[in-house]
């Protein structure tokens, strides 16, 4: 388990010298907590003693030996007393400031961590990866791997002042602190026992949040579909299957944990007990017991709360652990497929391309997960030549348009652009000069305008972007909307009919101006008249663009263009 930990600190990149010299400080102010609480603890007992006395004078040298045999005043004493207590105070709030850097910075870096690893794997790993866990990570689960490493640093944390405080106490009587430390022994090995608990059932429970927010996260994507069959009451009957599952495991996993938390006070009663025997004895003297043996008692009694803390650290470690290990896991299986760190492109170095006049694949071969989609396949695609490629569904035909547009690479077959191979062009300045459009056009939660521009850099006039949406005839339904360009789509532009997407995802791309444009069924949703202004526009843009389109409709025609058909027959084959 500490294994991995120590590995995701190094995956969130937590090995700077800042967050290192926050560590270092946060721990010389817990050995200063420590020190100082314990050394206020036990000159309590002595100072009241010399209150009571008839020389009005406190003697520390009673409690530490190593001490001079003489008196101080009370009021001297007194302020000894309340500085150090003062100075316990003082450390202990320095350390409750970095203790919140020091979560805060976990949970951003995690979460940054957990969004660059989705971005840069490919896209055919990303699509195996189901959105719900995703989402309930970083906005759940990322708080519990983040707590797992936070309450290590504070365990450490606490394992220092505790030790701080106990080298007092063995200041005062080393075995009399020795037999006292021997009964957290045994309490240990009780807790052993809670935490396995604790972490199996804090497992299941992972296992049901996982399950719960990806169930949720797909029926609100199909809730149209959901509603159509009047399925709601089963969905609805499952999820509360599933919540009530979750409820009993933690509840199970609380009762254990709760357990735990109390074995610290269990721990001082029995300090009290032994004190109470102590008094009642004839085998010591009773000035050892009320110079030594309290106030080491005492200094155990103010590490009551370190202690409590330590345990609690202990069990939230195995309550979040899990969500951690699954983090790093996630990480190390997408080492195991080739990734694009786009905070640190290597491809920036390489050629950025102008004037793209041809594609070239050739001899292409994909497969995914051990079948065959494209079979040495090859194709040239020149300005001025559109290609519109046909076929059934899984002929390959979107695999193609992701094998031009860089999104996956084949395991056989070179691609070309303009002569040179794709592996050697600029990552980001060839992803500009494509215009990519699909039947499922992207839209966000968001504003039209800022929907038509977006991944533009430029600002662009609104006389420009009204121009292109006449192109598209995509103006007749934006004009009739309240708010024009600044009326509001829903999520995942619900609000939007298919073809008034498909239209807005054309728009954007004129606005683009691209050099390559790949559109993929895109006139599945638009009526007749508005398929027939597309169609238009393509025949204006084919000179100037390399146009590639897919589609089903063997009704879609532009003149000059090369059709492709594909077929499904080399699916079959395994690899």
């Amino acid at each position: 388990m500490i294994k991995k930990i120590i590995t995701s600190i190094k995956e969130i990149d937590l090995w700077r010298k800042l967050f290192l010299f926050y560590i270092i400080i946060y721990t010389i102010l817990a050995a200063l907590e420590g020190f100082f609480n314990g050394l206020s603890a036990a000159i309590i007992l002595p100072f009241f003693l010399g209150f009571l006395s008839e020389s009005k004078s406190v003697f520390f040298h009673n409690t530490f030996k190593w001490l001079p045999d003489i008196g101080i005043s009370l009021s001297v004493s007194g302020a000894i007393l309340v500085s150090l207590y003062a100075l316990k105070i003082f450390f202990t709030f320095l350390q409750n400031i970095m203790n919140i850097y020091i979560q805060q910075t976990l949970l951003m870096n995690i979460k940054k961590r957990k969004v660059k690893s989705i971005f840069s794997v490919p896209l055919q790993a990303i699509e195996k990866q189901r959105v719900g866990k995703i989402v309930q990570f970083i906005n759940y689960d990322s708080h519990y791997a983040a707590t797992t490493i936070g309450s290590l640093s504070s365990m450490i944390n606490k394992i220092i002042i505790i030790i701080s405080a106990l080298c007092v106490a063995f200041m005062i009587n080393y075995k009399m602190t020795f037999y006292v430390l021997l009964l957290y022994i045994g309490v240990a090995f009780v807790l052993k026992t809670i935490f396995k608990k604790v972490e199996k059932y804090s497992r299941i429970a992972l296992n049901y949040r996982n399950q719960i927010s990806t169930t949720i996260t797909e029926k609100l994507h199909n809730i149209r579909f959901v509603k159509s069959i009047g399925y709601e009451l089963n969905e609805y009957l499952n999820l509360c299957k599933d919540l009530h599952s979750y409820k009993r495991t933690e509840i199970q996993g609380g009762k254990w944990g709760a357990f735990g938390k109390l074995l610290p006070e269990i721990l001082m009663l029995v300090f009290f007990i032994i004190i109470v025997v102590f008094l009642n004895s004839t085998f010591i003297e009773f000035s050892v017991i009320t110079t030594q043996l309290l106030p080491i008692l005492m200094i155990i009694n103010r590490l009551n709360s370190p202690v409590s803390g330590l345990n609690y650290n202990w069990i939230s470690i195995k309550n979040t652990y899990p969500s951690l290990e699954m983090f790093v896991n996630d990480l190390e299986a997408n080492k195991s497929v080739e990734s694009y760190d786009f905070l640190n492109d290597t491809t920036i170095q390489k050629s950025q391309i102008t004037g793209i006049k041809s594609i070239q694949l050739d001899n292409i071969v994909f497969y995914y997960d051990q079948l065959c989609i494209i079979n040495d396949f090859s194709l040239k695609i020149q300005k001025g030549t559109p290609i519109i490629i046909r076929g059934p569904s899984g002929s390959g035909k979107s695999t193609i348009a992701h094998l031009i547009r860089g999104l996956i690479k084949p395991q056989k077959g070179n691609i070309f652009i303009n002569k040179i191979s794709i592996d050697k062009l600029n990552r980001n300045d060839y992803s500009n000069k494509i215009g990519y459009a699909t039947q499922d056009s992207c839209v966000f939660h968001g504003t039209i305008r800022n929907n038509l521009t977006y991944g533009l850099a430029n600002n662009i006039p609104d006389k420009d972007i009204w121009e292109a949406l006449k192109k598209t005839s995509a103006n007749d339904f934006v004009e009739n909307l309240h708010d024009g360009l600044d009326a509001v789509i829903s999520e995942s532009g619900s609000s939007l009919s298919g073809g008034q997407k498909q239209l807005l995802a054309l728009t954007r791309i004129l606005l683009r101006n691209p050099e390559i444009i790949i559109l993929d069924e895109i006139t599945s949703g638009v009526d007749i008249e508005k398929r027939q202004v597309i169609k238009n526009l393509l025949s204006e843009l084919k000179n100037d663009k390399i146009l590639l389109i897919i589609t089903h409709d063997i009704r879609f025609k532009i003149d000059h263009a090369l059709v492709i058909e594909l077929t499904k027959k080399e699916l079959q084959k395994k690899y």
